[in-house]
């Protein structure tokens, strides 16, 4: 063995019972007895979101790749299960955002929810010979035993690297630990401080450096100033599916459940199943039938089914490992709970066990083998609690911890802060929500009428708020932002219905020749959409005129004004809907351009989306103007419904390249409708949902059927997904689905929040509005508001 000296007879301290003795390569230590290991931190699939077929396919696919490992390997597979009480601390810019954050810290902060985090070790034992001649490598010069050392790590690295190529196509989500994340991981084993370990300067004797608390040993073992629980499993049910144990999951306890798999060769593995089938072909005619087989070579005649049954299945499993089908190796799964309460520990102790007993599991709470247990459960001790009865990788596949409660992102890497919200999940868990996927922030939030979308999209908005500099600029559509923007001071345009707060002057600042490029093409997409088929002297037509009009004063640059200057009579009557003259021109053709600039501004978009025609050119507009303070800070911009008026294919190839260009000015768009058939027959559907790989689907009782259902796949949704549509409940439920992951979660508002965000009706929205208008700021409108629904202490 390595470092002899350090390894003792008599242990009597926690560091000479751990394995680990050195880093030696990049995420691989070497341990004391020779052997190497290396981890990775993985996330498999969602239970509640896969369905069965993927659960077997996931399953197939890790029995591959664990059979390939043979005799000295040893595979450890850790749910680490804690309690998460943390919040992030966010600055907001106003009053009511600031204590809408804070209602919801108190939620997260009061309440224990638990996540779990999933490690896979590898560790590799070389022949003995081999393993002997490398302890010579650190006290001695460079000789072949050191070439031979170099050898054995490198061919270790490469298979580390080839599995961990072969588990990305099988988990979602899988990382090799580098040096730090790998001490920090081996210290959460043995210890009950948790925190951050960077690698020593020197890094040897990590056993030393990684044990900083007391291990006793005893009926009840203790660690540091916490007795150690241990639940084993003597038994296992008949037969196994996948994802067998995923009930311990959502247990409300912390715990490490650690599972030891120590696979063989084939060779091994056929030996020990030839005894086993031995074992029990002595059983079938007694001692008389074993003797008779033994001198005569034929079988005894069968006295018992099940022992039969036996036979049989050592035969099968035999032929099985023949055949390269599974490997077999010695299997050990326990979980681990700490607790400063003894009497709480073992209250959680029964419960794990009460969990794996009704699985078909002979669990039991470990006594005078649970310090042996305990240590059984740390990474490269393969020597500790070894369980003798043999079982398959198949077998292995569908007890590993493999599926998980997925909480969501940790952190929003891309805006380089927390992510957008944190709400409520099953399992005892937190559900952690961001727009983001990589570098991309669009998203689109769908469902039918009264399923809560408007409150989700008012306090999506608010959250957002979290972020430095952040602006939300949202295009609504019946009022349902009024209320907030109110709240936190922002700017709310109503665009015709005859209480007109916006005029516009789109070509007033021509004189700047990218403007009037713009305005070039912004003309001729409205001509088109009056039905002029355009042609190239019309488009020179209409730039001699925009330069004719440059050379005006800038209160004088007004579309009424072009159409003088336009030669063509096809032309002027194409634009004349849009001058003063023209039923849109209280809104396009002011001499004047009141749009300021704030980083909270709602347009309401109801009225003229009455007429249809003039959408495309308001929001074109506007986006145009918007643009102008895209400039690196995040920025959130929610379109609901209206975008469903770009019935046209120009429009939604000029949106994918729009939407493309904003993400490199940290820009995201959130579309939103309620109009499900709208969206299928939208030129923009195949758009949207190529730039948006987040979605967000509300609660349809009609999922199921058809036609629904047909849309939904279309969406990317599968039949376990859609039937969780259909039993969700509206206004309480949203379902989450990115390439990240999928998750049904609760936004689980507050009353302050739901006051606000919840308050979409026309009364409610009337109500405010004469409020908003009697009073002379943010503060005295939040103040009468707040009294008048009653939450006076928030005021």
């Amino acid at each position: 063995m390595l470092f002899k000296k350090e390894v003792k007879r008599n242990p009597d301290r926690l560091s000479d019972v751990l394995p680990w003795a050195a880093l030696v390569a990049q995420g691989v230590v070497l341990n004391k007895d020779g052997s190497f290991l290396s981890c990775f931190r993985f996330r498999g699939p969602d239970l509640d979101s896969a369905t069965k077929s993927e659960l077997i396919s996931m399953s197939a696919r890790l029995n591959n790749i664990i059979k390939r490992l043979g005799s000295g390997w040893s595979i450890y597979v850790e749910a680490h299960r804690s309690r998460k009480r943390d919040y992030p601390n966010s600055q907001f810019p106003d009053h009511l955002s600031f204590l809408i954050e804070q209602e919801r810290r108190a939620l997260f902060e009061d309440r224990s929810y638990f996540d779990s985090d999933y490690f896979l070790s590898l560790s590799f034992l070389p022949p003995r010979e081999v393993a002997r001649k490398l302890s010579g490598v650190f006290v001695e010069k460079e000789t072949k035993e050191e070439r031979s050392y170099t050898e054995v790590l490198e061919n270790f690295e490469t298979e580390i690297d080839r599995i961990f190529g072969l588990l990305n196509g099988v988990f979602p989500d899988i990382q090799k630990l580098s040096d730090e994340d790998l001490l920090t991981y081996l210290h959460a084993t043995c210890s009950t401080k948790a925190h951050r370990v960077k690698p020593p300067e020197c890094p040897m004797y990590l056993d030393a450096v990684l044990a900083d608390d007391n291990f006793q040993t005893g009926f009840k073992p203790r660690l540091g100033n916490k007795i150690i629980q241990v639940v084993g499993v003597k038994g296992f049910p008949g037969t196994t599916l996948p994802a067998l144990l995923d009930s311990l999951n959502r247990l409300s306890i912390e715990y490490r459940w650690v599972t030891r798999f120590l696979p063989m060769d084939s060779y091994e593995a056929s030996k020990e199943l030839e005894a086993y089938r031995r074992k029990w072909m002595a059983g079938r005619g007694g001692a008389k039938g074993f003797f008779s087989e033994a001198l005569t070579g034929n079988s005894p005649v069968l006295t018992d089914p099940s022992i039969d049954s036996r036979v049989i299945d050592a035969e099968t499993a035999m032929s099985d490992v023949k055949d390269g089908l599974v490997s077999f190796g010695y299997f050990t799964t326990n979980v681990v709970i700490l607790s400063e309460d003894e009497a709480r520990a073992e209250v959680e102790a029964k419960e794990v066990e009460r969990v794996l007993n009704a699985q078909g599991f002979a669990a039991k709470i470990e006594d005078i083998n649970a310090a042996d247990a305990w240590l059984g459960t740390i990474p490269g001790n393969v020597r500790n609690n070894v369980r003798r009865p043999l079982m398959s990788s198949l077998n292995l596949a569908h007890l590993l911890p493999l599926s998980a409660v997925w909480v969501g992102p940790e952190s929003d890497e891309h805006l380089g802060g927390p992510v957008l919200l944190h709400a409520l999940t099953g399992g005892g868990s937190r559900f952690r929500f961001s727009p983001t996927y990589q570098d991309v922030q669009h998203s689109i939030l769908l469902g039918p009428t009264g399923s809560g979308k408007s409150c989700a999209l008012n306090f999506m908005d608010l959250q957002f708020l979290r972020y430095p500099n952040a602006q939300v600029y949202a295009f609504d559509k019946g009022g349902s932002a009024r209320i907030t923007t109110y709240g936190v001071g922002g700017s709310y345009y109503e665009l015709g219905g005859g209480r007109e707060d916006l005029s516009f002057q789109p070509l007033r600042e021509i004189d700047d020749l990218d403007e009037m490029r713009w305005a070039q093409e912004w003309l001729i997409g409205i001509i088109q959409r009056e039905g002029v088929d355009i042609v190239p002297s019309m488009k020179e037509a209409v730039w001699t005129a925009l330069k004719a009009l440059a050379e005006t004063p800038a209160e004088q640059r007004t579309l009424f004004t072009l159409t003088v200057y336009l030669q063509s009579d096809e032309l002027r009557q194409a634009l004349n809907p849009y001058t003063i003259n023209g039923q849109f021109g209280h809104i396009l053709d002011s001499d004047k351009d009141t749009l300021t600039y704030g980083t909270w501004q709602v347009f309401e978009m109801e009225h003229i989306m009455q007429t249809p025609t003039i959408v495309p050119a308001v929001l074109e507009y506007l986006f145009h103007r918007l643009q102008k303070r895209f400039t690196g800070a995040p920025t959130r911009i929610r379109i609901d419904e209206a975008w469903l008026a770009f019935d046209n294919e120009q429009f939604a190839t000029k949106i994918r390249s729009w939407l493309k260009e904003l993400r490199k000015y940290n820009v995201g768009v959130c579309f939103a409708t309620q109009e499900i058939a709208d969206f299928e027959g939208s030129p923009l559907a195949a758009t949207v949902r190529e730039a948006c790989q987040t979605k967000v689907f509300l609660p349809n009782v009609n999922a199921l059927n058809e036609h629904s259902a047909a849309f939904y796949r279309g969406m990317g949704l599968n039949d376990r997904e859609i039937q969780i549509l259909a039993e969700a409940i509206p206004k309480q439920h949203y379902y989450y689905r990115s390439p990240l992951g999928s998750r049904l979660f609760d936004l689980g508002l507050g009353e302050l929040a739901l006051s606000y965000c919840g308050a979409t009706s026309k009364e409610a929205q009337l109500e405010a509005y004469k409020l908003h208008k009697d009073s002379n700021s943010t503060e005295d409108f939040n103040m009468k508001y707040l009294k008048k629904v009653n939450i006076e202490w928030a005021a």
